[in-house]
């Protein structure tokens, strides 16, 4: 159990991949990146969050918190 809470912590890139893993010289062509993927709720999110700061303005968003919710 304690070295899986070690593997949590060990640091990673904005990938995803542990930075030892992405740094190490023997992996450098073991790396594939499939095509992107759309992230619709997100985008959802972004485009209300948009609307709402171009709206009642940056000093509205601080400490505003947001959920997504999928309809139904």
């Amino acid at each position: 159990m304690l070295a899986s809470r070690r593997a949590e912590k060990a640091p990673r890139g904005s990938h995803g991949v542990l930075i030892s893993d992405a740094t190490d010289p023997k992996n450098k062509d073991a790396f594939t990146v499939p095509l992107p993927i759309t992230d619709f709720a997100g985008k959802a999110l972004r485009k209300t969050q948009d609307a709402y700061e171009k709206r009642w303005g940056k000093e509205a968003m601080h400490d505003t918190l947001w959920r997504v919710e999928m309809k139904d």
